[in-house]
């Protein structure tokens, strides 16, 4: 019982001997097939525009969560949503309609600067700069339209905030935590006022969409995949091969046996006649 692994792993060094050609010719084939695919399939475009989003100022609530990452995220879901890509595909006639939009579309977000980098993939390098446009242009719409409820619902949370400080300076407290609690309202009445001063205007594109050239995106990992396609078919094969080797051995030693057999049958009956 003991030799079984080492005489399964001796089966499978002999196989991969036998039938290595076989099997690096299939890889080689799987690869030239997928460079061959690569060729005919169109390349592809990419559009990036960039856009400055005007910056809210965050609450304590913000700042012990995300910071300035929260509001970023906002935007970048608003960018990805329905409501934009579907303007935005409409107005450039983007093949496909939202749906595709959205399965081109890469944001990349900079909390720091507060800013999105928005790509678009497509055929046509015209078309991906269009729409990457149309995207951020959408976008600073949509958010000017949704942003004064925005502003209004952090002045809420403000002066609750404040109402909640203050309240709990009346109550009789230590003189450590009198002066953190200062220092906290000082800051909660900053950030009030300049709230209170900031219009809702959205942001701004930082120019014009730029294309890039035309490439095959993921090229590396579609050689990857079609030369182990091609392994996986040239194990296959080799497997099939081995089979009518071994069916044809079979046969060989039953047609080598038989006679024999049948020889000494009648060799052994032979005197009974006589």
């Amino acid at each position: 019982m003991s030799n079984e692994p080492v005489l399964a792993l001796g089966w499978y060094r002999g196989f991969a001997r036998r039938y290595l050609f076989v099997i690096a010719d299939c890889a080689l084939l799987g690869v030239i097939v997928t460079v061959v695919i690569i060729l005919l399939s169109p390349l592809s475009y990419r559009g990036t525009a960039n856009v400055v989003l005007s910056v809210l100022p965050t609450t304590s609530a913000d700042v012990e969560s995300a910071g300035r990452s929260l509001a970023i995220d906002i935007d970048a879901q608003l960018a990805e949503s329905t409501v934009v890509l579907q303007v935005a595909a409409d107005q450039v006639g983007f093949p496909g309609g939202a749906t595709a939009l959205a399965e081109a579309l890469r944001l990349t977000a900079r909390p720091n600067a507060h800013a999105l980098r928005v790509r678009v993939s497509a055929q046509d390098r015209k078309m991906a700069m269009a729409a990457a446009e149309a995207i951020c242009a959408e976008l600073l719409r949509v958010r000017e339209q949704t942003l004064a409820e925005r502003l209004d619902a952090r002045r809420t949370v403000l002066r609750q905030q404040l109402e909640l400080v203050t309240a709990r300076m009346s109550t009789p407290i230590l003189g450590g935590e009198r002066e953190r609690l200062t220092e906290q309202l000082s800051s909660l009445q900053l950030t009030l006022a300049e709230l209170e001063a900031q219009s809702s205007f959205p942001g701004f594109m930082t120019g014009s969409a730029a294309g890039s050239r035309g490439g095959r995106p993921g090229l590396q990992a579609k050689l990857a995949s079609g030369a182990m396609l091609g392994v996986l078919l040239g194990i296959g094969l080799a497997a099939a091969i081995e089979g009518v080797r071994s069916a044809r051995r079979h046969e060989r030693r039953r047609q080598a046996v038989g006679p024999s057999q049948l020889a000494g049958r009648v060799g052994w009956e032979e005197p009974a006649h006589r």
